[in-house]
C-alpha cells in the first residue's frame, strides 16, 4: 500500500467502533527503551481489509494491545483522551485506552483528521464535499457542530493553539496554498502567509506568538517561521529538497524535518535537526522511509519506518545520533503519537 493518508479518504467501509481488547506480546521486540518522564506507550493505527485498528504498544510490558477500532487519532493535551475517526468516518471519542467510546457527530459526509482543543472543550476537523475538504469545529459533546465558513479549498493540517484560542490551517485559493489563522470565537479567518508558493503544515510556537510552515516552489522547499501579529515578519530558516513533517522541539529552539536524497538508483530518508537560532543541521540517513516523527523530550525522537509492507517504531538520541529499534509489526503503521 503506498504510504500515504489521503489515498484511505475514500475507501468504503463497514465496522462497528465498539472498543476490542486483543492482547498479544510481540516477538520483535528490541531491549526495553526509556523514553521520558513516564512516557512508556505509543499509539498508532493499521489497516487491514479497508478497515482501520488503533493500537497501544506498552514498551515496558512488550504488549501490543488493540484498544479500538478506528483511525486519524488524537490524544488530548492531558493524555486523558482521544478523538478519532470510526470506520464509517464519523468522529468519536473514547478514554486512551479505549474504553467508553462515544459519537460526535453524524452527518452523511466524511470525516477525517479530527483535533481535541488543548482545553478539551472542542474538535477540529475536515470533512470531505465533492472531493474537497472543509475545516469544521463541533464541541467535545457533539453539539454546536459547524462548517467554518472560509473563502479557500482544500482545508488541511488544522492544528490549535495552545490557549484554545485560534486554529491555524493550511487553504487553497487561486491555485495556491497559504496558511490561515481562525480566531475560534468570532470565526474571523486571516492569511498570515499571503505568499505567492505553497505553504503547508503549520505549528504554533509554544507562546502562540509564531508558526513554524513548510512551502514549496520550483522544486525548492523552505522551512519559515511567521509572527503572527505581524506577517510582514516572516523568517526563512532552511532551504534543501523535499521537506516533510516539520516539528518545533518542546522548548522550541530546534525543529524536526524529514528530506529525502538520492544517490544514484536509491533514494534515502535523512531525520534532520536545526538549531533555529545558529542554523546548524544535524543529520541522520535512514534507508527505509521514514514518517511520523515526534519529540519525546529535547533530545530524542521517535519515529515510524517502513520498508515495504512491515514497518518499525524507531528511536533517534540526537547527541550520539545513533537509531533503535523498538518494536516491529508485520503491517504498515501509522499515525504515531506518545503518552
Amino acid at each position: 500500500m503506498k504510504k500515504t493518508i489521503f489515498g484511505l479518504l475514500f475507501i468504503l467501509v463497514s465496522c462497528t467502533s465498539n472498543p476490542v481488547n486483543n492482547t498479544s506480546d510481540s516477538n520483535n521486540k528490541s531491549d526495553t527503551v526509556a523514553i521520558s518522564n513516564n512516557t512508556n506507550k505509543f499509539l498508532y493505527y493499521t489497516l487491514s481489509n479497508n478497515q482501520g485498528f488503533i493500537y497501544e504498544y506498552d514498551v515496558k510490558s512488550n504488549k501490543e494491545t488493540k484498544i479500538i477500532n478506528g483511525m486519524f487519532f488524537d490524544i488530548s493535551r492531558d493524555k486523558k483522551i482521544i478523538s478519532y475517526i470510526s470506520n464509517e468516518y464519523d468522529v468519536y471519542t473514547s478514554n486512551i485506552d479505549g474504553s467508553e467510546s462515544k459519537m460526535v457527530t453524524k452527518t452523511p459526509v466524511k470525516e477525517i483528521f479530527p483535533k481535541i482543543s488543548p482545553d478539551k472543550n472542542k474538535i477540529s476537523y475536515l470533512s470531505i464535499e465533492n472531493n474537497n475538504y472543509k475545516l469544521n469545529i463541533v464541541d467535545l459533546d457533539g453539539k454546536n457542530n459547524s462548517k467554518i465558513e472560509t473563502e479557500t479549498d482544500n482545508e488541511n493540517n488544522n492544528v490549535w493553539s495552545s490557549d484554545s484560542k485560534k486554529i491555524a490551517f493550511s487553504g487553497k485559493k487561486n491555485n495556491l496554498s497559504n496558511i490561515y489563522v481562525l480566531n475560534v470565537d468570532d470565526k474571523k479567518i486571516e492569511n498570515i502567509t499571503d505568499d505567492k508558493i505553497m505553504s503547508y503544515y503549520p505549528e504554533f510556537s509554544n507562546n502562540d506568538k509564531n508558526i513554524l510552515f513548510m512551502s514549496s516552489s520550483d522544486k525548492k522547499w523552505f522551512l519559515k517561521i511567521v509572527s503572527i501579529s505581524d506577517k510582514k515578519d516572516i523568517k526563512d530558516i532552511y532551504s534543501g529538497q523535499y521537506i516533510l513533517y516539520p516539528k518545533y522541539s518542546p522548548d522550541n529552539t530546534k525543529v524536526l524535518f524529514i528530506s529525502k536524497v538520492s544517490d544514484k538508483d536509491e533514494t534515502y530518508t535523512k531525520i534532520n535537526i536545526l538549531d533555529i537560532k545558529t542554523k546548524k543541521i544535524d543529520e541522520v540517513i535512514n534507508k527505509d522511509e521514514v514518517s511520523y516523527p515526534i519529540w519525546s523530550n529535547n533530545q530524542t525522537v521517535f519515529f515510524v519506518s517502513t520498508n515495504g509492507d512491515k514497518s518499525s517504531i524507531s528511536s533517534l538520541d540526537i547527541k550520539s545520533k545513533l537509531i533503535k529499534e523498538i518494536f516491529k509489526k508485520d503491517s504498515e503503521i501509522y499515525g504515531l503519537d506518545i503518552y
